[in-house]
């Protein structure tokens, strides 16, 4: 027959397991919530630059319709005699890259030849690229964390491994850099 100890020190081993199992669900639930609040936030940050980015141009083409519209009305305007800037230099000077650039046209001819006009599929075709590329981070990120743990575990094991004064000192080097 087991003690009143015995079963306490069951009973408490117990549920410090349980402890550890619940901390470290709510720890992955954290972190998963913490890496899709980041991801998030990208896209937030994506969608406030391009609606910036999509009202500035919206002024712009009121601007150049109002201009429009006064020279066949016969009114004066001033300016207009030089080349219109190319749509590659206008996005260059909205801070577009060369590189990301490329990657809008290729898009762009990649919608084209899937889609034509059809702008149904082309905004189905962007939600399921978009859905992918999240699903793809956090594959990544899966697999970033798998690495990490392999490396870590193996960095303990040749630690454990050695003898007590040379883990002290190794533990300090890593702990200075």
């Amino acid at each position: 027959m087991p003690t009143i100890d015995e079963i306490r020190a069951l009973q408490l081993e117990n549920a410090e397991a349980d402890e550890r199992l619940w901390s470290g669900l709510q720890g992955i639930h954290e972190d998963t919530t913490a890496g899709q609040q980041q991801l998030r936030d990208t896209a937030d940050k994506a969608i406030a630059e391009n609606q910036a980015f999509a009202e500035q141009a919206g002024k712009a083409a009121a601007a150049v319709r109002e201009r429009v519209e006064r020279i066949k009305r016969g009114e004066p305007v001033a300016g207009g005699l030089q080349r219109p800037a190319s749509l590659d230099e206008q996005l260059k000077a909205a801070g577009i890259t060369d590189g990301h650039l490329r990657h809008i046209k290729n898009v762009g001819e990649l919608m084209r030849l899937l889609f034509g006009d059809d702008e149904a599929a082309i905004r189905q075709w962007e939600h399921e690229t978009a859905r992918a590329a999240v699903e793809r981070a956090d594959r990544s990120h899966r697999a970033f964390v798998r690495r990490t743990l392999k490396r870590v575990k193996r960095r303990l094991e040749i630690l454990n491994g050695l003898d007590e004064a040379t883990r002290e000192r190794v533990i300090e080097a890593l702990l200075d850099n």
